[in-house]
């Protein structure tokens, strides 16, 4: 049985707006209580302040949601951009250590937003400025003060997991939300909840 979601996000702060899209694939074999759940997460955000007097760079920091499966494995994958192009993805964090961690499981996100699976920049979200492995708009690459290597443009989640017990009948996936920094100009954050709707 295969479930997909989308979700939309969006908000404003310190004059800039904040826009993200989730799209969730959830797959589960009756027959061997396993599954696993992809989830890909784009940042949408407009590089422009809203009264056009500078950039706005909101970077994805963390992001959660809710399913009720204890996971097996997971791993975290984003798109590099270099050289003005897409130049593949990159393992960011997984369960054995990814070769550059940047990214890991656990409780990275804020408590107000906390949900079964958190995952959040090793880097805490506090950190002002541009820190590795955060996710940007692609169109906001090029004008990074780092430059294009240290910066990825999107990220697709993947965890094996174990259904414990039984076919879950409507295969719940829950509460997703996305917490965006460097919003506007000073840093601005913002702590969004999805709204969207099952597809199959």
């Amino acid at each position: 049985m295969i479930y997909s979601y989308t979700y939309l996000f969006s908000g404003c702060d310190h004059g800039g707006i904040a826009m993200a899209e989730m799209k969730v694939r959830v797959n589960l074999n009756p027959a061997t209580n396993k599954g696993d759940v992809e989830v890909k997460t784009y940042n949408m955000s407009p590089i422009t302040l809203l009264n056009a007097s500078g950039h706005n760079l909101p970077a994805i920091s963390a992001f959660g949601f809710e399913i009720k499966y204890s996971h097996i494995s997971w791993e975290l994958r984003a798109n590099k951009y270099t050289g003005g192009s897409a130049s593949g993805s990159a393992i960011i964090g997984e369960d054995g250590g990814a070769p550059i961690p940047l990214w890991q499981l656990g409780p990275a996100s804020p408590a107000v937003l906390k949900t079964s699976y958190a995952f959040g920049t090793v880097y805490p979200s506090t950190l002002p400025g541009y820190p590795d492995g955060r996710l940007y708009n692609p169109d906001a690459i090029p004008v990074l003060p780092h430059g294009p290597a240290n910066n990825f443009f999107a990220t697709e989640a993947r965890l094996l997991f174990d259904v414990n017990g039984g076919e879950c009948p409507l295969c719940e996936f829950s509460n997703p939300w996305i917490l965006m920094t460097n919003v506007g100009h000073g840093n601005g954050r913002v702590g969004m909840r999805g709204i969207g709707f099952r597809i199959t």
